[in-house]
């Protein structure tokens, strides 16, 4: 994806609220508008002791497995989604354990597979079930409302080649369903190379209106000479395409640079969100621990395992309630935390947040929520305070509504 012609009509400096001196440059051309931030040296840091956890080891009232999403209410209570019982289980705002729905198999409430949840307008929650096509939709209190399905918004015909199936990304405020087709991955003579382009499109019952084709993923590897196509890792460190979807916006990054393209409802693109900051280095450290990672996992690392030629981007986008976007860094092995940059939802502020190093699936009313996991697979709910969060500081300049997002 490329944006040219963009002229500078603007340039301001300090975000307000922002962790860190910023500057802040926006361009504007045939209603696209540019925002380059340059962001100080300072970062908010979150403490690494979690205001509330929930989990027990042994109790199966609050023992995760595959945790898909935490989904916050405006109730204060939080459902999980635990993708290791297909069920979403709801919980108080103390934490206390308070009902479960679902469970896997073909009948109405149940899921065939459970990948994630979208919370929409009155707190609906509505379960990704790639397996059967279909999306089920259960009220704030877990009571099932209906199901329907995607079927008919994908793609059906394969192009060939080690490729990967077509599926839904998100769902918009008024029902359109945004989706991609099919990614095939480059098998052969592609080191340091990116895969063949993955077209995204907003499907609606009377049209369907192409986003644009990106690049699903950065640089793959075979995992051993032996093994069949479609057997492949990413190449360590590399960039992922990452997404979030609010009501009426459309968040994508291909992960290798630190941008982020911001369409509208339609799949126009109106928007261009860009951090001027140096990449960083792959390092001999970086490598040997990755490759005794593999070693210690009992995976193939052949001698020739390729790597990035630098660490990608950004690795995870998320849209909290309020409408900030929240974009992951990439991660080394070395680091003791994760970093975000958080934009407000014009673009027009940025600051620079460091967490401990978690799983983060949902931001809601000052609330970070995600999960860690033990030795065992036993996983945590853990819940943490966004540092100087204020929501008069939150300019609302969209429905939340059905916000998700996930990576590639």
């Amino acid at each position: 994806m490329i944006v040219s012609g963009l002229c500078v009509v603007a340039l301001g400096c300090g975000a307000p609220g922002s962790g860190g001196a910023a500057s802040v440059a926006v361009r504007d051309s045939a209603g696209i508008r540019l925002v380059t931030h340059r962001l100080g040296p300072e970062l908010d840091t979150v403490p690494m002791s979690p205001t509330m956890s929930i989990g027990q080891e042994g109790d199966p009232n609050y023992e995760f497995f595959s945790i898909r999403q935490l989904s916050p209410l405006e109730s204060g209570n939080l459902v999980v989604a635990n993708g290791g019982t297909s069920e979403l289980m709801f919980y108080g705002a103390d934490g206390r354990y308070l009902r479960r729905v679902g469970q896997t198999g073909d009948g109405p409430a149940e899921f065939g597979f459970m990948t994630t949840v979208i919370t929409g307008s009155g707190d609906r929650l509505s379960v990704l079930d790639p397996r059967r096509r279909r999306l089920v939709h259960f009220d704030s209190a877990g009571v099932f409302v209906g199901d329907e399905s995607f079927a008919e918004a994908l793609t059906s015909t394969p192009p060939g080649g080690g490729c990967f199936f077509p599926g839904l990304m998100g769902v918009l405020g008024d029902g359109a369903r945004v989706v991609r087709g099919w990614g095939c991955i480059q098998l052969a003579g592609n080191a340091g190379k990116r895969p063949t382009l993955m077209t995204l499109e907003v499907v609606r019952p009377e049209r369907r209106d192409t986003i644009g084709e990106f690049n699903s993923t950065s640089v793959w590897e075979r995992g051993s000479a032996e093994e069949r196509p479609g057997g492949f890792t990413l190449i360590p460190f590399g960039g992922v395409m990452s997404w979030a979807i609010a009501s009426n916006r459309i968040y994508i990054s291909e992960g290798m640079d630190y941008e982020v393209w911001v369409f509208d409802e339609r799949g126009d693109l109106t928007g261009v969100l860009r951090e001027e900051t140096p990449y960083l280095a792959i390092t001999p450290v970086d490598r040997d621990i990755y490759l005794e990672e593999r070693v210690a996992e009992e995976r193939p690392h052949p001698d020739d395992v390729p790597f990035a030629e630098r660490l990608g981007a950004y690795q995870r986008l998320i849209v909290s309630h309020e409408g900030e976007l929240w974009a992951q860094w990439v991660d080394r092995p070395t680091d003791s935390g994760t970093s975000w940059t958080v934009f407000s939802p014009d673009g027009s502020m940025a600051r620079r947040i460091v967490l401990p190093k978690v799983d983060v699936l949902a931001i809601r009313g000052g609330k970070i929520y995600g999960h860690v996991e033990s030795a065992l697979g036993i996983q945590t709910v853990v819940i943490f305070d966004v540092p100087g969060w204020d929501v008069r500081r939150v300019s609302i300049e969209m429905d939340p509504g059905a916000a998700h997002s996930s990576c590639g």
